[in-house]
């Protein structure tokens, strides 16, 4: 059975199993009624917030990082809101995938989700008091059904309202379910105490989450059951954490499903933080007691506000403990999960590339998830990455169409004797590789690219611009490639002469693409550490200006060269055209996987999220210059004068 099916299968045997304990038992179908009405107006009220943000969230969410309290206040400003911890992880799980904010900055907004989720037990202890929410909830499932039929903003609000009066019904259904059920089987006759009441209590708290999937409705059954008293205050207060725990699995769950490293650092970072926070609230649970206890007395607070008391010590105990850690949080969880090792991704012979290959086995895409495409920044900072990833097999692809050696590419020095072997190597069928490994994965950012939604035509347009430039890297090196692939041919016919002029003039263009592969690869190899300080960034971009006026003078050399040897008669003019055209091959191919290098840099300073300031500064300096011929690398004159026979 595939996973569809086991899934299908499950379902139908938890239906099965409910619609059978319905049968004679309304208490238990009307508490049960009042969990669905709770969840249901949960999503709806979270789905119609998200859309009358319009993105606004997103937005806030890329420039909130840029200092530690921003995040925090973010973070509590993003969960008050939504009213959902789930939500504002998957934001930042996406976010951090897409390198749009450090995973630094994405723990402190989840320090601050944790303070803001305390937010909902308030309300919910609030709503929970003995005044009925029934009547009103009728009124609001009208306005909200009314809202639905006048425009998408309309029917945003009217979804938030829709979710307000199913809460409503499902306090009040909830309480009397849970009234009539507790009737005729009384909770308090349970009557056990010490360690064996401590653990079932916690237990119970923690599956009722996993399998609600929301700690706000186990919540709201802890509410329920306290205002009832079928359990005490210290009870709740022990269901509490266990629920807090539970919800730890759904994050964590995201977060390593996600595949992303930097996802599954914040999960581990979330597990950390409520099992370490929910250890040690049990631990001091009699002097946290005490505290709501006079609190609760000096403020004449009931039971269920309370709860909602130590639900805010509970977190805030742990975001003052976390806050302080975090530094060497993040230093434990890279060694912990640690950056993936860059393996060569083409790996073919001139032998192995004509054996068919597995679909599952081609080059997949890495960063464009599904998830995404409904947050612009996210969706374009996926493709940003994606296209870095195109640049790199793009680049694999044309050492092994021209028969240059991927290990001697990131050598520190260079390797004369290996440099003279490759030529007599069988070369790799440049045609297959352009099929097998770029057409397919720059065909999927196309695509992808098609996909991304864009509610506000506004931000549409200034995400566009970004998405054009990575439309033109990905062409130019998809052209790069198709460069290699015509360079192939004459590189196979000349090298493998001996005591030829042709074969120098070819050699020479080989040396050319191998030094400059090999540089690009020595910045591109701390580019990841580099692009956080932007003095470093402004500083590599100098170096490729430097780099490209050298390379010009190689150009200046080699046609001077050609057309000494032209007009002495050792080159004739077919011959001649063919080492120009394939000069021409180089120098494109070489831009290119600059080009890529330069937009990777520059792209920085100007993060996927519109803003006015962003958008002003963008428009006086594009990110990807019209003029990257000098953005060829360097051939030192040691190496341009370097006579390999």
């Amino acid at each position: 059975m595939d996973k569809n099916q086991i899934r299908n299968a499950l379902f139908l045997a938890v239906a099965a199993i409910l619609l059978y304990s319905f049968k004679g038992n309304p208490s238990w179908i009307e508490l049960c009624s009042g969990l669905a009405f709770f969840l249901f107006g949960m999503q709806c009220m979270t789905d119609g917030l998200q859309q009358l943000a319009g993105g606004k969230l997103e937005k806030l969410l890329a420039k909130s990082t840029s200092k530690r309290w921003k995040g925090l206040v973010f973070g509590i400003a993003s969960t008050m809101i939504l009213q959902s911890t789930t939500i504002v992880s998957l934001l930042i799980i996406a976010f951090i995938s897409s390198s749009l904010i450090t995973l630094a900055g994405g723990f402190m907004i989840m320090l601050g989700a944790y303070l803001g989720s305390s937010t909902g037990v308030w309300l919910l202890a609030m709503a929970g008091q003995s005044v009925s929410l029934a009547p009103f909830a009728y009124p609001l499932l009208v306005l909200g059904v009314l809202a639905s039929f006048n425009g998408d903003k309309s029917k945003a609000l009217g979804r938030v309202v829709l979710g307000i009066a199913f809460i409503f019904l499902a306090i009040a259904h909830m309480k009397n379910g849970f009234s009539d059920f507790t009737t005729d089987f009384d909770l308090t006759k349970f009557q056990l105490s010490g360690i064996q009441r401590f653990l079932i209590l916690l237990t119970v708290g923690f599956l009722a989450t996993m399998v609600l999937q929301s700690s706000h409705a186990t919540i709201m059954l802890i509410l329920t059951a306290l205002g009832l008293k079928q359990i005490t205050l210290d009870d709740s207060f022990i269901l509490t954490v266990g629920a807090i725990w539970g919800s730890t699995v759904t994050t964590a769950v995201i977060g390593f499903i996600g595949g992303s490293r930097e996802g599954k650092r914040l999960a581990i970072a979330h597990i950390l933080f409520n099992f370490t926070t929910g250890s040690l609230a049990l631990i001091l649970l009699q002097p946290l007691t005490y505290i709501v206890l006079y609190l609760g007395k000096q403020l004449d607070l009931d039971h269920l506000t309370q709860l909602a008391v130590f639900h805010t010590l509970f977190n805030v105990l742990g975001v003052s403990i976390f806050w302080q850690l975090q530094r060497k949080l993040i230093v434990w969880l890279e060694k912990v999960v640690p950056n993936e090792i860059k393996a060569p991704v083409v790996v073919e012979t001139a032998e192995t590339v004509y054996e068919p290959i597995e679909l599952d086995k081609s080059i997949q895409p890495k960063y464009l998830r599904e998830q995404s495409l409904t947050v612009p920044p996210a969706a374009v900072g996926a493709v940003f990455k994606e296209v870095q990833h195109l640049g790199e097999v793009s680049s694999e692809v044309l050492c092994l169409s021209l028969n240059i050696p991927l290990e001697d590419v990131t050598k520190e020095t260079f390797d004369e004797q290996s440099f003279l072997e490759s030529h007599t190597k069988a070369s790799v069928d440049a045609n297959i590789l352009y099929q097998r490994y770029v057409k397919g994965l720059y065909g999927d950012i196309l695509i992808y690219m098609s996909r991304i939604d864009f509610s506000d035509s506004e931000d549409a347009d200034y995400y566009q611009d970004y998405l054009l430039n990575c439309q033109m890297v990905a062409l130019s090196l998809v052209d790069a490639v198709k460069s290699g692939r015509h360079l192939q041919k004459n590189f196979n016919r000349y090298l493998t002469v001996h005591d030829s002029i042709m074969r120098d003039f070819y050699q020479d263009l080989k040396l050319f693409v191998y030094t400059n592969m090999r540089s690009l690869y020595t910045i591109y190899s701390t580019l990841d550490e580099d692009l956080i300080d932007p003095v470093k960034r402004e500083e590599i971009l100098v170096k490729i200006d430097d780099l490209s006026e050298k390379s010009k003078q190689f150009e200046r050399v080699f046609r001077r060269e050609l057309f000494l040897a032209s007009s002495h008669a050792e080159v004739n003019a077919f011959s001649t055209s063919s080492v120009m055209n394939d000069l021409s091959y180089c120098r494109r191919l070489i831009k290119s996987l600059y080009g890529i290098l330069r937009f990777t840099i520059e792209s920085q300073a100007y993060p996927f999220v519109n803003s006015d300031e962003i958008k002003n500064e963008k428009e006086a300096e594009p990110v990807v210059e019209e003029d990257i011929d000098g953005n060829l690398h360097n051939v030192t004159e040691q190496e341009v004068q370097i006579d390999v026979k």
